[in-house]
């Protein structure tokens, strides 16, 4: 029966059509006719196994079922049966010749052609040929079937009718159904009451294949219908299982969209169980937290949704517990604290070591696992500076280094006086002559100002660290505070700056060998430079071990003691030690009140020498130390040997004569 574009002739039947889900292109009648729009489409010159409104056909025998081949010249006629123009219009096409797509009784069996069917141009009810479920419309399931076997509620044995081939039927609900011997498969389950299963895995969740005998009662379906046949298998509800039994659902039967529930599996992630359940990653027949194993749904090496346990070890299963799927609180295995929640680290454990936090026992404490704790709050440590300045009076006689006179604290002159780092030497009176030498005794003090701790980020001169180009690029090291003092370079358009050392507590002399030098085990690996002791300030957390602390050094200082002067060679008469002169001091044009930067610019009038007596603080932009003027006991611009063996050295003679060394005083 010819069609056109414009009109459709309807077929009435006496015989119901089940309902089913519309693709774009479709219309279906109640009762009547479904017809398709398919395009004519040209598959070449070559015709074999042409489905409907497909070329080039060269007779009716190259069409399926009861379709025929129009035989076109010149684009004539533009209407094949069934079909729309599609690639017919390509004036290539003009003389390619088509099946037409007939019209055919709703229920009827219609062959379309080998594969006709297709995701992207899906049958309808009773249309072939199909390979799945895809291949049919909306709702349809495709019917595997062998040979001429009866294919439910279609009506076979007419042109359409090709042995072999697959259609798309009507589930009906709530009564049997049949989609072919075997059709439902574990890749292709089916839903309640459709078979042929062979297994439970053939059938959708929730649901187990009953093993039916010669036409036995199916439970919970309805028997009768073309979809009740003698020793098929049907897919029927399961019985819920007791409580805390592992079942088996399928594998990776639970999903985003359909998750699971405590001790149901087979689950792939955490978001495939319900809110507030983990995907237990198990190996084997591994027992799984809180969940009973053993019987059917024990699959093994299948993961399962478990339930956490608060306040007590949650065993989720090795190595489960990684960076992309963070544990929380008293859960593990972890391995590296990246595997835990914020504010989290992983707890190494060794056997069953007691976990921080976490109480014992329980299904979920697994000798040798490792599981997320809290990280400890370290106790605030003291901040920088925190206790006012280093005061005047820290000293600490004991890291004073002379260049081997006789390591004493004797020492003649600056370069020759050396202390531990941190400290600076301060001459506090007079040794004598030791080996030869005048000596000067000296102790260490705490410096408040420390150039070797300036890091200029943007260095100009990198033997001048103090001095950069910008006021933006100061900075010192170990949190030591920055002080401008100045301009400094050539031209005096640099940025002078000095480091202000912190008080109490100074982490720049931590050393423990560790990543962090200020973390370590206190009275083992824990230690300071030498000068100062160490103090604990809190935890290290997560990335080290439980007894490793946080540390930090504080100086040991004492009050300065000034020994009674050493007893030189007996001169006539001894300079009182209290005659000091503050009116004769010159500081190199400074100010001239008194006050120097380094021995190199305090000066004294002859037989006098400087002594310093305390502080000036930053003046012309440099540190300055308060001097006075002090009577020399020992002076050695007036000696006078009688013969001079080095005019540069006049107090080194021979010794043939004890006239050769002459001390004026």
């Amino acid at each position: 029966m010819a069609m056109s574009s414009t009109h459709v002739f309807v077929i009435l039947l006496n015989f119901a059509i089940p309902a089913v889900a519309l693709q774009r292109g479709q219309t279906f009648y109640p009762i009547g006719i479904e017809v398709s729009d398919r395009p004519l489409t040209y598959l070449g010159g070559n015709p074999w196994d042409l489905g409907v409104c497909e070329g080039d056909c060269d007779n009716d025998g190259n069409c399926p079922g009861d379709s025929v081949c129009i035989q076109r010249s010149g684009g004539s006629p533009a209407v094949v049966e069934g079909c729309t123009p599609g690639d017919s219009t390509d004036s290539s096409h003009a003389d390619s010749d088509y099946c037409t797509n007939p019209s055919t009784p709703a229920g009827v069996l219609t062959n379309w052609g080998k594969n006709a069917c297709t995701s992207s141009m899906p049958c309808g009810v009773c249309k072939g040929d199909c390979d799945s479920d895809s291949d049919c419309t909306a709702g349809l399931k495709c019917f595997q079937r062998d040979g001429h076997e009866a294919v439910q509620g279609c009506a076979g044995g007419g042109a359409g009718d090709q042995s072999d081939y697959d259609f798309c039927v009507a589930l009906v609900p709530g009564a049997l159904n049949s989609v072919g011997k075997d059709t439902c498969t574990s890749s292709n389950t089916c839903a309640e009451c459709v078979g042929d299963c062979d297994s439970d895995s053939d059938c959708g969740r929730g649901l187990e294949c009953f093993q039916r005998d010669s036409g036995e009662a199916v439970p919970g379906c309805p028997a009768g219908g073309d979809g009740d046949l003698v020793d098929y298998d049907y897919c029927v509800v399961a019985p819920t299982p007791a409580p805390g039994v592992l079942t088996n659902f399928g594998s990776d039967a639970c999903t985003f969209n359909l998750p699971c529930s405590t001790c149901q599996g087979d689950c792939d992630t955490d978001s495939d169980c319900t809110s507030g359940l983990k995907c237990f990653q198990r190996d084997g027949h591994e027992a799984v937290q809180g969940c009973a194993g053993g019987g059917a749904g024990d699959v093994n090496d299948y993961d399962y949704c478990v339930a956490l346990v608060p306040g007590a070890l949650n065993n989720v299963g090795v190595d489960t517990c990684t960076s992309s799927n963070k544990c929380g609180e008293c859960v593990g295995d972890c391995d590296s604290d990246s595997d835990c929640a914020e504010g989290l680290y992983c707890f190494k454990r060794d056997s069953a070591e007691a976990v921080p936090g976490c109480p014992a026992g329980g299904d979920g404490d697994l000798v040798d696992y490792d599981y997320c704790v809290v990280t400890p709050t370290p106790a605030p440590a003291v901040p920088w500076n925190s206790g006012g300045e280093a005061p005047s009076s820290c000293y600490n006689g004991t890291v004073c280094t002379d260049f081997g006179l006789n390591n004493d604290c004797c020492g003649n002159g600056l370069l020759t006086m050396t202390c531990a780092e941190g400290y600076e030497p301060e001459i506090t009176g007079n040794c004598g002559l030791l080996g030869g030498v005048l000596t000067e005794k000296f102790t260490c003090k705490l410096k408040v100002y420390d150039d070797s701790m300036c890091d200029g980020r943007a260095l100009l001169d990198p033997l001048f660290p103090c001095c950069v180009g910008s006021s933006a690029d100061v900075q010192c090291k170990y949190g030591y505070e920055t002080v401008e003092i100045g301009a400094c370079g050539l031209l005096g358009d640099k940025v002078k700056f000095t480091c202000k050392t912190p008080y109490p507590l100074d982490d720049s002399k931590c050393h423990s060998g560790l990543s962090d030098s200020c973390c370590g085990i206190i009275g083992s690996s824990a230690s300071c430079k030498e000068g100062y002791e160490v103090v604990a300030t809190g935890s290290c957390g997560g990335g080290f071990a439980a007894d490793v602390s946080r540390f930090s050094c504080r100086a040991v200082c004492s009050a300065p003691t000034t020994p009674a002067p050493a007893t030189p060679l007996p001169p006539p008469a001894e300079a009182p030690a209290s005659c000091y002169n503050a009116t004769l001091c010159t500081d190199f044009g400074i100010n001239n009140d008194c006050c120097g930067n380094g021995l190199l610019t305090m000066t004294c009038a002859e037989g006098y020498e400087p002594e310093v007596t305390g502080e000036c603080g930053i003046l012309g932009g440099l540190v300055t130390e308060k001097f006075t003027c002090k009577l020399k006991v020992y002076d050695d611009s007036m000696c006078d040997g009688a013969t001079l063996i080095d005019p540069l050295n006049p107090c080194c003679v021979g010794r043939s004569s004890g006239r050769e060394m002459q001390i004026w005083l």
